[in-house]
């Protein structure tokens, strides 16, 4: 048999192989496979048939490619599905989307690529070669040939059959294991730099902080959602409970993969958050993911572009970003799943109980910084600002100035301040504050009032009783003090704002 004769039946080979696998592994995941043209930007209306046609012609190649008389046939029938889909991974990449797809030659989903796009130019320059010549022999031929080889030819190709195969399947070891080790690598890394969605105990200097700075007001919106009627930002907030706004797309495979969790946490955690949608793309897409995952649909708002992500400073998907139920920023955004699971657990954990107005404070208990108790029932009689405080804290620190300017001109007459400080006492004597600091390590004091960061505060009334909404952030904790103590000819609250942004 001409060697040419040989190369091509091994091109043809390959093809029915890779076709074979591909068809197979779609045929075994139909769900997957629907689910992947989605994200592919297929309409939800044709998503069935398509899926159906592209399984068909995949399991045809292999068929019609190893039969001499329609071998050209399955020839071309490849060459299209390669060019086909080489487009549309092209398209999709330009784009920036990566949906998961189950591709041909691959055992399990992974998002696309443009390493991709060479592999698909490698098969299609296969297909084309394995079409040039319609007479080449079938596998009963290759068996003949075989069997007309003297011993020693049959040995050497042996040999170089069992060589081939044995490096191809170090090969395949090898990029499975570096794959999973860069795999791993990448979590480290990106354990390695988390950031923590709330201002904390740390030194936030070092923290990364995207979105919208926390305790501004949110950006108003009012969108469509997927029951016709429209949602608003006030809509969202008339439960009194934070609300966490997740922007998404449908062709997004990070997203797709969160949409199981998103619909638990608008099912199980109703009572203590809102979880709201804001996707992009069309409404029919959006609707029917909706519907797969058992979405709220009154929850699940589609913008025509990207204006309501950009007004919340989100530039990829998805990512999400906590609202106070006083329409305040509450975190900083969260991209990526993970950091949006972490987002959602502490908004969970911090809001288990929030204190309303006019409900009694809790008889919490600190101590001085000389050590000695000191009980929020002992003020009894006397109003009160308890201010949440972290003396590392860069928002607290900006606002420093403030405060002790307002320290010094306040009455006796005036509100008492109280700062309930999670760094240790020689930090907090670095403050040179005139007002009691007592010494909160844990944050018991936060969780107790739902404070989720630093600086925050809230009245209390001469009874012991809350008698207003948590601030968060320097300007709105000194327009509270100022308003608490009625010390209005004293430094404005307008002047500590110029302060503060100089």
């Amino acid at each position: 048999m001409p060697v040419r004769d040989l190369v091509l039946f091994l091109a043809r080979l390959i093809l029915a192989v890779t076709f074979a696998l591909s068809g197979t592994m779609k045929l075994v995941a139909p769900l997957r496979t629907r689910d992947g043209l989605l994200e592919f930007g297929i309409s939800a209306r044709v998503v069935t048939p398509m899926a159906i046609a592209l399984v068909a012609a995949e399991i045809a190649v292999p068929i019609l490619i190893l039969v001499p008389t329609t071998a050209f046939a399955g020839g071309g029938l490849a060459i299209v599905l390669l060019t086909v889909f080489s487009v549309a991974v092209a398209v999709n990449l330009a784009y920036g989307r990566r949906p998961a797809c189950n591709c041909f030659g691959q055992l399990h989903s992974a998002p696309i690529g443009w390493p991709m796009l060479g592999r698909n130019a490698a098969l299609m320059v296969i297909a084309v070669f394995a079409t040039m010549n319609r007479e080449v022999p079938t596998i009963v031929g290759m068996m003949r040939w075989l069997e007309a080889l003297t011993v020693t030819p049959r040995v050497v190709l042996a040999e170089m059959t069992a060589g081939i195969a044995l490096s191809s399947a170090v090969v395949m070891l090898l990029f499975q294991v570096l794959s999973q080790q860069g795999r791993i690598l990448l979590r480290l890394d990106q354990l390695d730099k988390r950031f923590e969605i709330f201002p904390s105990n740390q030194n936030t200097h070092t923290v990364p902080q995207q979105g919208v700075p926390i305790g501004l007001p949110a950006p108003s919106f009012e969108l469509q959602h997927l029951e016709g009627g429209r949602t608003g930002l006030a809509d969202l907030l008339k439960p009194s409970l934070p609300v966490i706004l997740v922007f998404s797309n449908p062709n997004c495979g990070p997203c797709q993969q969160l949409m199981p969790e998103i619909s638990r946490w608008q099912h199980e955690y109703s009572s203590k958050v809102t979880i709201a949608l804001i996707s992009e793309g069309k409404a029919k897409e959006n609707r029917a993911k909706a519907a797969q995952h058992r979405l709220k649909l009154k929850l699940v708002m589609v913008q025509r572009s990207r204006e309501v992500a950009e007004q919340y400073q989100s530039y990829g998907t998805p990512s999400a970003v906590m609202i106070d139920a006083n329409g305040t920023i509450g975190s900083f955004l969260a991209p990526g799943a993970d950091a949006i699971q972490m987002l959602v657990s502490q908004v969970v954990a911090l809001h288990r109980a929030l204190l309303k107005v006019g409900e009694a404070a809790p008889p919490l208990v600190f101590k001085g910084m000389d050590g000695r108790e000191i009980s929020l029932s002992a003020f009894h009689g006397t109003e009160l600002i308890l201010l949440f405080w972290n003396p590392s804290c860069s928002f607290c620190q900006r606002m420093l100035n403030n405060l002790r300017s307002w320290e010094s001109y306040q009455l006796r007459t005036a509100v008492r301040l109280i700062v309930i400080s999670t760094g240790a006492v020689e930090e907090n004597r670095e403050q040179n504050l005139r007002s009691l600091i007592v010494i909160d390590q844990e944050f018991v004091g936060g969780a107790a009032f739902g404070v989720s960061g630093t600086p925050t505060a809230l009245r209390l009334d001469r009874e012991g009783k809350i008698a207003s909404q948590l601030v968060v952030g320097g300007d709105e904790v000194m327009a509270l003090i100022y308003e608490s103590g009625k010390n209005t000819h004293h430094p404005s609250v307008k002047t500590h704002r110029l302060e503060q942004s100089a």
